[in-house]
Protein backbone atom coordinates (compact mmCIF):
# COMPACT_ATOMS: atom_id res chain seq x y z
CA UNK A 1 0.00 0.00 0.00
CA UNK A 2 1.42 3.29 -1.06
CA UNK A 3 0.57 6.20 1.49
CA UNK A 4 1.04 9.25 0.03
CA UNK A 5 2.17 12.45 1.46
CA UNK A 6 -0.55 15.39 -0.11
CA UNK A 7 1.88 17.30 -2.45
CA UNK A 8 0.09 20.63 -2.06
CA UNK A 9 0.83 20.60 1.74
CA UNK A 10 4.80 19.41 0.86
CA UNK A 11 4.66 22.27 -1.75
CA UNK A 12 3.72 24.99 0.78
CA UNK A 13 6.00 24.03 3.29
CA UNK A 14 8.51 24.59 0.89
CA UNK A 15 7.38 28.39 0.21
CA UNK A 16 6.82 28.76 3.89
CA UNK A 17 9.99 27.79 5.57
CA UNK A 18 11.81 29.29 2.39
CA UNK A 19 10.31 32.76 3.22
CA UNK A 20 9.82 32.35 7.16
CA UNK A 21 13.68 31.42 7.86
CA UNK A 22 14.94 33.16 4.77
CA UNK A 23 13.51 37.09 6.68
CA UNK A 24 13.78 36.47 9.83
CA UNK A 25 15.68 33.41 10.75
CA UNK A 26 13.92 30.38 13.23
CA UNK A 27 12.96 27.01 13.48
CA UNK A 28 11.35 25.03 10.88
CA UNK A 29 8.96 21.87 11.92
CA UNK A 30 6.57 20.74 9.58
CA UNK A 31 3.93 18.83 10.67
CA UNK A 32 3.98 19.20 14.53
CA UNK A 33 5.67 16.72 16.68
CA UNK A 34 2.40 14.83 17.77
CA UNK A 35 1.87 13.74 13.65
CA UNK A 36 5.34 12.27 14.09
CA UNK A 37 4.60 9.69 16.08
CA UNK A 38 1.34 8.94 14.55
CA UNK A 39 3.45 8.63 11.26
CA UNK A 40 6.55 6.24 12.96
CA UNK A 41 3.81 3.93 15.00
CA UNK A 42 1.88 3.66 11.23
CA UNK A 43 5.13 2.64 9.73
CA UNK A 44 6.36 0.44 12.34
CA UNK A 45 3.09 -1.98 12.50
CA UNK A 46 3.66 -2.71 9.02
CA UNK A 47 7.73 -3.02 8.94
CA UNK A 48 7.82 -5.24 11.83
CA UNK A 49 6.43 -7.96 10.14
CA UNK A 50 7.96 -7.07 6.58
CA UNK A 51 10.82 -9.76 6.38
CA UNK A 52 12.31 -7.41 3.56
CA UNK A 53 12.19 -4.39 6.08
CA UNK A 54 13.61 -6.15 8.71
CA UNK A 55 16.91 -7.89 6.59
CA UNK A 56 17.75 -4.37 4.99
CA UNK A 57 18.06 -3.12 8.58
CA UNK A 58 19.64 -5.74 9.73
CA UNK A 59 22.07 -5.62 7.06
CA UNK A 60 22.20 -1.48 7.66
CA UNK A 61 23.61 -1.64 11.32
CA UNK A 62 20.28 -1.09 12.07
CA UNK A 63 18.30 -2.18 15.06
CA UNK A 64 15.08 -4.61 14.27
CA UNK A 65 13.40 -4.46 17.60
CA UNK A 66 12.12 -1.08 17.34
CA UNK A 67 11.03 1.84 14.81
CA UNK A 68 13.60 3.69 13.07
CA UNK A 69 13.82 7.23 12.31
CA UNK A 70 16.34 8.64 9.92
CA UNK A 71 17.42 11.43 8.09
CA UNK A 72 21.11 12.82 6.48
CA UNK A 73 22.68 14.72 4.23
CA UNK A 74 25.85 14.93 1.71
CA UNK A 75 29.39 14.77 3.71
CA UNK A 76 30.37 17.85 4.16
CA UNK A 77 30.86 19.91 6.73
CA UNK A 78 27.81 21.48 7.14
CA UNK A 79 25.29 24.59 7.89
CA UNK A 80 22.64 24.94 11.02
CA UNK A 81 19.84 24.16 8.58
CA UNK A 82 21.18 20.72 8.45
CA UNK A 83 22.17 20.50 11.89
CA UNK A 84 18.79 21.15 12.69
CA UNK A 85 18.04 17.83 11.20
CA UNK A 86 20.04 15.67 13.09
CA UNK A 87 18.47 17.60 16.84
CA UNK A 88 15.29 16.78 15.13
CA UNK A 89 16.21 13.18 14.66
CA UNK A 90 18.20 12.93 18.11
CA UNK A 91 14.83 14.28 19.67
CA UNK A 92 12.49 12.10 17.91
CA UNK A 93 14.20 8.84 18.26
CA UNK A 94 14.23 9.41 22.25
CA UNK A 95 10.63 10.52 22.67
CA UNK A 96 9.17 7.53 20.40
CA UNK A 97 11.88 4.85 21.65
CA UNK A 98 12.94 4.83 18.13
CA UNK A 99 16.70 4.08 17.00
CA UNK A 100 17.99 7.73 15.20
CA UNK A 101 19.86 6.82 11.90
CA UNK A 102 22.25 9.29 9.77
CA UNK A 103 22.40 8.95 6.27
CA UNK A 104 25.49 10.16 4.97
CA UNK A 105 25.22 10.54 1.26
CA UNK A 106 28.54 9.95 0.14
CA UNK A 107 28.46 9.03 -3.47
CA UNK A 108 27.93 12.56 -4.04
CA UNK A 109 30.29 14.96 -5.40
CA UNK A 110 29.53 17.95 -3.08
CA UNK A 111 33.50 19.84 -2.43
CA UNK A 112 34.30 18.28 0.72
CA UNK A 113 37.95 19.42 0.73
CA UNK A 114 37.24 23.07 1.33
CA UNK A 115 35.58 25.26 4.33
CA UNK A 116 34.19 28.78 4.25
CA UNK A 117 34.97 30.85 7.64
CA UNK A 118 34.64 34.79 8.36
CA UNK A 119 37.77 36.23 7.78
CA UNK A 120 39.07 39.34 7.63
CA UNK A 121 41.34 40.79 5.05
CA UNK A 122 42.53 44.84 4.42
CA UNK A 123 40.06 45.41 6.96
CA UNK A 124 37.33 43.61 5.45
CA UNK A 125 35.10 40.96 6.17
CA UNK A 126 35.42 38.34 3.98
CA UNK A 127 34.23 34.75 3.43
CA UNK A 128 37.37 33.05 3.77
CA UNK A 129 38.15 29.55 2.00
CA UNK A 130 40.05 27.08 4.48
CA UNK A 131 41.06 24.80 1.80
CA UNK A 132 42.17 21.65 4.51
CA UNK A 133 42.80 18.87 1.71
CA UNK A 134 43.12 19.10 -2.08
CA UNK A 135 40.32 18.91 -4.52
CA UNK A 136 38.55 15.02 -4.66
CA UNK A 137 38.18 15.82 -8.93
CA UNK A 138 35.66 16.54 -11.10
CA UNK A 139 32.69 14.03 -10.42
CA UNK A 140 34.72 11.85 -7.77
CA UNK A 141 32.48 11.33 -4.66
CA UNK A 142 33.60 11.20 -1.16
CA UNK A 143 33.30 7.18 -1.05
CA UNK A 144 35.54 7.02 -3.65
CA UNK A 145 38.85 9.06 -2.47
CA UNK A 146 40.50 8.66 0.68
CA UNK A 147 40.80 10.04 4.00
CA UNK A 148 44.03 13.02 4.50
CA UNK A 149 45.34 14.95 7.60
CA UNK A 150 44.11 18.28 7.51
CA UNK A 151 46.15 21.54 6.40
CA UNK A 152 46.30 24.30 8.60
CA UNK A 153 44.35 27.49 7.16
CA UNK A 154 46.35 29.60 5.07
CA UNK A 155 44.06 32.41 3.67
CA UNK A 156 42.40 35.45 5.50
CA UNK A 157 43.24 35.48 9.27
CA UNK A 158 40.12 35.03 11.10
CA UNK A 159 37.39 37.35 12.09
CA UNK A 160 37.76 36.69 15.83
CA UNK A 161 39.62 34.38 18.61
CA UNK A 162 36.00 32.59 18.91
CA UNK A 163 36.55 31.65 14.96
CA UNK A 164 40.30 30.72 15.34
CA UNK A 165 39.88 28.15 18.47
CA UNK A 166 36.44 26.66 15.85
CA UNK A 167 38.80 26.21 12.99
CA UNK A 168 41.53 24.79 15.57
CA UNK A 169 38.87 22.45 16.52
CA UNK A 170 37.87 21.46 13.18
CA UNK A 171 41.55 20.65 11.79
CA UNK A 172 42.10 18.61 15.45
CA UNK A 173 39.13 16.53 15.03
CA UNK A 174 39.36 16.05 11.11
CA UNK A 175 43.25 15.05 12.25
CA UNK A 176 41.59 12.53 14.78
CA UNK A 177 39.66 10.46 11.62
CA UNK A 178 41.98 10.67 9.11
CA UNK A 179 42.89 6.54 9.33
CA UNK A 180 39.32 5.94 8.31
CA UNK A 181 38.79 4.52 4.99
CA UNK A 182 37.11 7.38 3.06
CA UNK A 183 36.98 10.72 2.94
CA UNK A 184 33.50 10.47 3.19
CA UNK A 185 33.66 8.85 6.29
CA UNK A 186 36.21 11.17 7.70
CA UNK A 187 34.33 14.06 7.57
CA UNK A 188 31.14 12.34 8.84
CA UNK A 189 33.08 10.64 12.11
CA UNK A 190 34.34 14.32 12.40
CA UNK A 191 30.98 15.85 11.85
CA UNK A 192 29.39 13.07 14.56
CA UNK A 193 32.24 14.53 17.37
CA UNK A 194 31.78 18.00 16.69
CA UNK A 195 28.31 18.04 17.57
CA UNK A 196 28.52 16.07 20.42
CA UNK A 197 26.24 13.82 22.23
CA UNK A 198 25.07 10.82 21.25
CA UNK A 199 25.53 10.45 17.84
CA UNK A 200 22.88 8.41 15.40
CA UNK A 201 24.02 5.45 13.69
CA UNK A 202 25.76 6.36 10.68
CA UNK A 203 24.82 4.60 7.41
CA UNK A 204 26.61 5.28 3.90
CA UNK A 205 24.59 5.44 0.89
CA UNK A 206 27.63 3.78 -0.87
CA UNK A 207 26.96 0.46 0.72
CA UNK A 208 23.31 0.19 0.25
CA UNK A 209 23.12 -1.13 -2.54
CA UNK A 210 25.49 -4.01 -1.92
CA UNK A 211 23.07 -5.11 0.68
CA UNK A 212 21.42 -8.16 -0.21
CA UNK A 213 17.88 -7.15 0.97
CA UNK A 214 18.21 -4.50 -2.41
CA UNK A 215 18.68 -7.49 -4.87
CA UNK A 216 14.92 -7.94 -5.38
CA UNK A 217 14.87 -4.17 -6.60
CA UNK A 218 17.50 -4.70 -8.64
CA UNK A 219 16.09 -7.33 -10.11
CA UNK A 220 13.03 -5.62 -11.29
CA UNK A 221 15.49 -2.89 -12.64
CA UNK A 222 16.63 -5.07 -14.75
CA UNK A 223 13.62 -7.24 -15.70
CA UNK A 224 11.54 -3.69 -16.78
CA UNK A 225 13.84 -1.13 -17.01
CA UNK A 226 11.03 0.80 -19.52
CA UNK A 227 8.68 0.78 -16.16
CA UNK A 228 11.04 2.37 -14.35
CA UNK A 229 12.17 5.20 -16.50
CA UNK A 230 9.03 6.04 -17.46
CA UNK A 231 7.65 6.60 -14.36
CA UNK A 232 10.52 8.35 -12.87
CA UNK A 233 10.40 10.57 -16.39
CA UNK A 234 7.19 11.53 -15.67
CA UNK A 235 7.39 12.68 -11.99
CA UNK A 236 10.59 14.65 -13.01
CA UNK A 237 8.33 16.24 -15.86
CA UNK A 238 5.52 17.06 -13.48
CA UNK A 239 7.47 18.34 -10.66
CA UNK A 240 10.13 20.89 -12.60
CA UNK A 241 10.37 22.46 -8.95
CA UNK A 242 12.29 18.71 -7.40
CA UNK A 243 15.47 19.55 -10.02
CA UNK A 244 15.61 16.09 -11.44
CA UNK A 245 17.05 15.45 -15.11
CA UNK A 246 15.03 12.95 -17.06
CA UNK A 247 16.47 9.81 -17.85
CA UNK A 248 17.50 8.45 -21.37
CA UNK A 249 14.27 6.54 -22.74
CA UNK A 250 15.47 5.11 -26.28
CA UNK A 251 12.59 2.75 -26.99
CA UNK A 252 13.73 2.23 -30.47
CA UNK A 253 17.48 1.09 -29.50
CA UNK A 254 16.22 -0.54 -25.94
CA UNK A 255 18.64 1.93 -24.02
CA UNK A 256 17.24 2.70 -20.71
CA UNK A 257 19.27 4.90 -18.15
CA UNK A 258 18.69 3.92 -14.36
CA UNK A 259 18.68 5.91 -11.52
CA UNK A 260 21.96 4.90 -10.11
CA UNK A 261 25.71 5.70 -10.23
CA UNK A 262 28.77 3.43 -10.72
CA UNK A 263 32.14 4.29 -8.61
CA UNK A 264 34.91 2.90 -8.09
CA UNK A 265 38.16 4.36 -5.96
CA UNK A 266 39.83 7.43 -7.43
CA UNK A 267 36.85 7.87 -10.23
CA UNK A 268 34.68 10.33 -11.18
CA UNK A 269 31.11 8.66 -10.91
CA UNK A 270 28.82 7.11 -13.75
CA UNK A 271 25.71 6.84 -14.87
CA UNK A 272 24.08 3.10 -15.45
CA UNK A 273 22.49 1.78 -18.39
CA UNK A 274 19.94 -1.39 -17.73
CA UNK A 275 22.34 -3.09 -20.34
CA UNK A 276 25.27 -3.37 -17.95
CA UNK A 277 23.40 -4.41 -14.76
CA UNK A 278 24.02 -8.38 -16.02
CA UNK A 279 28.23 -9.33 -16.67
CA UNK A 280 29.13 -5.51 -17.38
CA UNK A 281 28.93 -4.99 -13.64
CA UNK A 282 29.75 -7.92 -12.08
CA UNK A 283 31.14 -6.83 -8.66
CA UNK A 284 31.05 -3.04 -9.54
CA UNK A 285 29.94 -0.49 -6.98
CA UNK A 286 26.19 0.96 -7.02
CA UNK A 287 24.92 3.35 -5.36
CA UNK A 288 20.94 5.44 -5.82
CA UNK A 289 20.47 8.24 -6.99
CA UNK A 290 18.53 11.05 -4.56
CA UNK A 291 15.21 9.96 -5.31
CA UNK A 292 15.68 6.69 -5.47
CA UNK A 293 17.62 6.65 -2.18
CA UNK A 294 14.87 8.41 -0.35
CA UNK A 295 12.37 5.87 -1.74
CA UNK A 296 14.45 2.97 -0.97
CA UNK A 297 14.69 3.76 2.35
CA UNK A 298 11.15 5.00 3.09
CA UNK A 299 10.16 1.75 1.53
CA UNK A 300 11.95 -0.16 3.51
CA UNK A 301 14.75 1.26 6.23
CA UNK A 302 13.10 3.68 8.31
CA UNK A 303 9.49 4.14 10.11
CA UNK A 304 9.73 7.96 9.68
CA UNK A 305 12.24 10.32 7.19
CA UNK A 306 13.00 13.97 8.46
CA UNK A 307 14.42 16.26 5.12
CA UNK A 308 15.07 19.33 4.82
CA UNK A 309 13.27 22.21 2.88
CA UNK A 310 15.00 21.04 -0.41
CA UNK A 311 14.37 17.34 0.46
CA UNK A 312 10.72 18.22 0.92
CA UNK A 313 10.10 19.12 -2.27
CA UNK A 314 12.40 16.99 -4.48
CA UNK A 315 10.70 14.01 -2.24
CA UNK A 316 6.90 14.85 -3.66
CA UNK A 317 8.62 13.87 -7.36
CA UNK A 318 10.14 10.51 -5.76
CA UNK A 319 6.91 9.68 -4.31
CA UNK A 320 5.08 10.20 -7.71
CA UNK A 321 7.65 7.67 -9.37
CA UNK A 322 8.07 5.22 -6.50
CA UNK A 323 4.07 4.95 -6.25
CA UNK A 324 4.01 4.71 -10.07
CA UNK A 325 6.36 2.06 -10.57
CA UNK A 326 6.32 0.01 -7.08
CA UNK A 327 2.20 0.40 -6.04
CA UNK A 328 2.76 -2.19 -3.66
CA UNK A 329 5.23 -0.39 -1.53
CA UNK A 330 3.89 1.20 1.22
CA UNK A 331 6.08 4.53 2.46
CA UNK A 332 7.53 6.01 5.67
CA UNK A 333 6.15 9.35 6.50
CA UNK A 334 8.42 12.85 6.32
CA UNK A 335 8.76 15.70 8.03
CA UNK A 336 10.72 18.77 7.00
CA UNK A 337 12.84 20.62 9.51
CA UNK A 338 15.35 23.41 8.71
CA UNK A 339 16.48 26.76 10.57
CA UNK A 340 18.14 29.45 10.10
CA UNK A 341 20.97 31.08 12.67
CA UNK A 342 22.60 34.26 11.69
CA UNK A 343 26.52 34.31 12.81
CA UNK A 344 26.91 37.73 13.98
CA UNK A 345 30.06 38.96 13.63
CA UNK A 346 30.04 43.12 14.62
CA UNK A 347 29.77 44.46 11.72
CA UNK A 348 27.60 45.92 9.64
CA UNK A 349 26.13 45.85 5.31
CA UNK A 350 28.02 48.95 4.60
CA UNK A 351 31.55 48.40 6.36
CA UNK A 352 33.10 46.60 3.21
CA UNK A 353 31.78 49.68 1.02
CA UNK A 354 32.88 52.24 3.22
CA UNK A 355 36.92 50.30 3.75
CA UNK A 356 37.03 49.86 0.10
CA UNK A 357 36.00 53.58 -0.65
CA UNK A 358 38.32 55.22 1.94
CA UNK A 359 41.10 53.35 0.74
CA UNK A 360 40.51 54.41 -2.92
CA UNK A 361 40.33 57.93 -1.42
CA UNK A 362 43.15 57.94 0.31
CA UNK A 363 45.35 56.48 -2.82
CA UNK A 364 44.27 59.12 -4.93
CA UNK A 365 44.07 62.09 -1.98
CA UNK A 366 47.97 61.36 -1.51
CA UNK A 367 49.46 61.76 -4.76
CA UNK A 368 48.27 65.60 -4.37
CA UNK A 369 48.68 65.83 -0.18
CA UNK A 370 51.98 64.96 1.11
CA UNK A 371 50.19 65.14 4.67
CA UNK A 372 48.94 61.52 4.01
CA UNK A 373 52.58 59.67 3.72
CA UNK A 374 53.58 62.00 6.54
CA UNK A 375 55.71 64.48 4.93
CA UNK A 376 54.36 67.88 6.83
CA UNK A 377 57.08 70.17 5.78
CA UNK A 378 55.82 69.24 2.05
CA UNK A 379 52.69 69.63 2.85
CA UNK A 380 52.97 73.31 4.67
CA UNK A 381 54.79 74.17 1.39
CA UNK A 382 51.87 73.32 -0.77
CA UNK A 383 49.28 75.16 1.04
CA UNK A 384 51.86 78.14 1.26
CA UNK A 385 52.00 77.75 -2.38
CA UNK A 386 48.36 77.52 -2.49
CA UNK A 387 47.59 81.02 -0.47
CA UNK A 388 50.04 82.56 -2.97
CA UNK A 389 47.84 81.64 -6.13
CA UNK A 390 44.68 82.49 -4.27
CA UNK A 391 46.57 86.36 -3.56
CA UNK A 392 47.65 86.84 -7.25
CA UNK A 393 45.05 88.00 -9.63
CA UNK A 394 43.41 86.10 -11.99
CA UNK A 395 44.23 85.17 -15.79
CA UNK A 396 47.84 86.89 -15.08
CA UNK A 397 50.94 85.79 -16.05
CA UNK A 398 52.14 85.46 -12.57
CA UNK A 399 49.36 82.91 -11.15
CA UNK A 400 50.06 81.17 -13.88
CA UNK A 401 53.86 81.01 -13.36
CA UNK A 402 52.62 79.89 -9.47
CA UNK A 403 50.19 77.13 -10.81
CA UNK A 404 53.16 75.59 -12.58
CA UNK A 405 55.29 76.10 -9.84
CA UNK A 406 52.82 74.01 -7.72
CA UNK A 407 52.39 71.63 -10.47
CA UNK A 408 56.18 70.57 -10.70
CA UNK A 409 56.13 70.57 -6.55
CA UNK A 410 53.52 67.98 -6.88
CA UNK A 411 55.54 66.01 -9.25
CA UNK A 412 58.17 66.48 -7.11
CA UNK A 413 56.74 64.87 -3.99
CA UNK A 414 55.34 62.06 -6.14
CA UNK A 415 58.91 61.15 -7.03
CA UNK A 416 60.12 61.09 -3.62
CA UNK A 417 57.06 59.66 -2.25
CA UNK A 418 57.04 56.80 -4.74
CA UNK A 419 57.52 53.82 -2.76
CA UNK A 420 54.96 55.05 0.01
CA UNK A 421 52.16 56.21 -2.44
CA UNK A 422 52.51 52.70 -4.52
CA UNK A 423 51.54 50.94 -1.21
CA UNK A 424 48.61 53.18 -0.97
CA UNK A 425 47.44 52.39 -4.41
CA UNK A 426 48.23 48.40 -3.40
CA UNK A 427 46.21 48.68 -0.74
CA UNK A 428 43.48 50.18 -2.16
CA UNK A 429 43.63 47.67 -4.85
CA UNK A 430 43.84 44.87 -2.11
CA UNK A 431 41.08 46.39 -0.55
CA UNK A 432 39.01 46.10 -3.79
CA UNK A 433 39.87 42.83 -4.15
CA UNK A 434 38.39 41.84 -0.60
CA UNK A 435 35.65 43.77 -1.48
CA UNK A 436 34.35 41.23 -3.76
CA UNK A 437 35.20 38.40 -1.28
CA UNK A 438 33.05 40.11 1.19
CA UNK A 439 31.19 38.23 3.76
CA UNK A 440 27.42 38.53 4.82
CA UNK A 441 28.10 40.55 8.65
CA UNK A 442 24.96 38.67 9.62
CA UNK A 443 25.72 35.17 7.43
CA UNK A 444 23.45 31.87 7.79
CA UNK A 445 25.32 29.45 5.96
CA UNK A 446 28.67 29.18 7.66
CA UNK A 447 29.42 25.97 9.09
CA UNK A 448 27.64 25.06 12.04
CA UNK A 449 30.71 24.73 14.78
CA UNK A 450 31.65 28.03 13.94
CA UNK A 451 28.40 29.03 15.97
CA UNK A 452 28.64 30.06 19.60
CA UNK A 453 28.19 26.94 21.70
CA UNK A 454 25.36 28.77 23.26
CA UNK A 455 23.43 29.36 20.14
CA UNK A 456 23.98 25.93 19.34
CA UNK A 457 22.06 24.82 22.58
CA UNK A 458 19.38 26.85 22.68
CA UNK A 459 18.85 25.83 18.61
CA UNK A 460 18.30 22.19 20.05
CA UNK A 461 16.40 22.93 23.16
CA UNK A 462 13.81 25.04 20.69
CA UNK A 463 13.95 21.93 17.99
CA UNK A 464 13.30 19.42 20.84
CA UNK A 465 10.35 21.37 22.28
CA UNK A 466 8.88 21.04 19.13
CA UNK A 467 9.05 17.73 17.90
CA UNK A 468 8.23 16.10 21.62
CA UNK A 469 5.53 18.63 20.63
Amino acid sequence: MWLPVSERAVTEQEASASSVLGRHGGVYVQPGGGAWREMVQASWSHARSNYAALALREQLGLPTDRPVVMSGHQAVLWHPGILAKWYALRAAAGAMGAAAAWVVVDHDTDDLSVVHYPGRRAGILTRAPWRWREPLGSQVPACAAGARPPTQPAGDVAASEHIRSALARAMTTLRAHADEATAGSQVARATADLVGGVAPGLVYSSDMLRCPACDQILESLAADPQACVDAYNAAAVRHPEAGLRTLVADEINDRWELPLWRWAMGSPRQRVFAEELGSQLAGARLAPRAVFMTGLLRSLACDLFIHGVGGGVYDVASEQWWGRWRPADRLAGTAVVSATLHLHTGDSETDAKRVVDRARWTAHHAAHNPRVTGDEPAQARKLELARRISALPKRTAERREAFSELHEFIAQHGRRAERSLAMLRERAEEAARAGKDAADPAGRDWPFFLYPEDELRELERNIEQRVRG
